[in-house]
């Protein structure tokens, strides 16, 4: 989910994706795995690129990989991070994952994210939430979306490979 996805948002056209990983070391070594999976050769154009504090690479890429501490301080502090006045082709998707976790960082960005879409409507068409989860209880999202349409999407259970 956190490496195919994103790229696959891309590719139905999406402007840019930014998919946060609760901590560090994730978003550099997702980031470095889709990048060797979805470009031809060390030349081609990077997909994806990954922010930390402190620290980042290929930041202008469709596909940010960012912690989500960093992806709260910009929603807090970052006024025009997505406005009436962006430009886009289709929209920007927030990609929140491993949101079981339920962190403080996780809980603002995703409070931070339903406030700016209720108080700001006519950003639904710039902007879309995906939250995403192995082993989610789906009341906790429930809870802060009551007022935004929503797709869910059932559990489903992945055959194992190579047992009997």
């Amino acid at each position: 989910k956190s490496t195919l996805l994103p790229a696959l948002l891309i590719a139905e056209g999406y402007d840019r994706v930014l998919v946060t990983q609760p901590r560090r070391l994730p978003c550099t070594s997702i980031c470095d795995r889709v990048n060797s999976t979805m470009t031809s050769n060390e030349d081609s154009e990077r997909i994806a690129g990954w922010a930390v504090s402190g620290d980042e690479h290929d930041i202008k890429s469709p596909i940010l990989y960012l912690t989500d501490g960093l992806l709260k301080e910009q929603l807090l502090h970052d006024e025009d991070l997505i406005t009436d006045q962006t430009k886009l082709n289709k929209s920007i998707v927030f990609f929140l994952d491993e949101i079981h976790e339920r962190s403080i960082n996780i809980d603002l960005c995703l409070a931070l994210l339903v406030r700016l879409l209720t108080k700001k409507p006519y950003l639904q068409s710039k902007m879309k939430l995906v939250i995403s989860s192995a082993t989610l209880d789906s009341s906790v999202p429930a809870l802060f979306l009551q007022k935004i349409k929503m797709l869910r999407f059932g559990e489903f259970k992945m055959p194992k490979l190579g047992t009997e």
